[in-house]
């Protein structure tokens, strides 16, 4: 009977704890760009509901490389999914642009890009208050790449929110 209960003690104990392992955010066995990407955007969102921005539509772009505007690698395209993914997961409306317009380019090599700021075209089109921006620039010596992103408010282009991070490659 004693070795029962002490086999049901021992696989109880088994199966509780791998719940627990890694970060204490729940999100320790993803990779770090993914690990990053959730902080950037658990960053922002605190940001916004301090400001009391609640219930906002985003619109996300790709990032550009402050280096080269005219292209980007994938982490300009990459880095953008996740932080809206983990916003849309916060509670905030992201726009996914899919229509080309006069002020969206969308291409293969590059992803999706805001051309401007058009207030009005932009809200009315996408029905968004906010655009999810951002710049990256890799440092090959120290090998690492530099995220600063934004989310500008479409109406008049301020920052309501904003993070910059590293992380090492």
């Amino acid at each position: 009977m004693r070795r029962l209960v002490l086999l049901c003690i021992l696989s109880l104990l088994a199966s509780c704890g791998g719940a627990g392992r890694g970060d204490s955010d729940g999100y320790g066995s993803r990779p770090r760009h993914i690990q990053l990407s959730y902080t950037v955007a658990e960053n922002m969102a605190r940001q916004l509901a301090a400001k009391n921005y609640a219930n906002i539509r985003i619109i996300k772009s790709s990032f550009i490389d402050i280096d080269n505007a005219d292209g980007m690698s994938s982490a300009g395209r990459v880095y953008p999914e996740v932080i809206g993914s983990r916003l849309a997961q916060l509670g905030y409306e992201i726009v996914e642009l899919k229509v080309r317009s006069n002020s969206i380019k969308i291409s293969p090599q590059t992803g999706v890009m805001l051309l401007s700021f058009d207030k009005n075209e932009l809200s009315k089109t996408y029905n968004a208050s906010a655009a999810l921006v951002g710049y990256y620039k890799h440092f090959p010596y120290d090998q690492q790449t530099m995220l600063y992103v934004r989310i500008i408010n479409l109406e008049d282009n301020t920052i309501m929110a904003s993070d910059d991070v590293g992380i090492k490659d």
